[in-house]
């Protein structure tokens, strides 16, 4: 009579790493489709509107918000 209680074995380390390489391959899917998706959103603003900035942009402005968003990240 087989033992089906034995997840610790042979059989049971193989699903375990089929799952775990199932697992990363869909992660590393998902951080490509986002990359294709925002450089898609970068090119298409740079078509549409080309590489003039208007005005009223405040640069300085933009690199602290940028700062504090990247530092904030670490905590993540």
């Amino acid at each position: 009579m087989v033992d089906k209680t034995d997840t610790h074995g042979a059989a049971g380390a193989h699903v375990g790493h089929d799952k775990l390489g199932t697992n990363r391959l869909g992660l590393w899917l998902f951080i490509i489709s986002e990359s294709f998706l925002f450089g898609v959103l970068l090119s298409s603003r740079f078509y549409l509107r080309g590489v003039e900035w208007p005005e009223d942009l405040n640069q300085g402005l933009g690199l602290v918000i940028s700062i504090v968003l990247l530092f904030s990240s670490l905590s993540a």
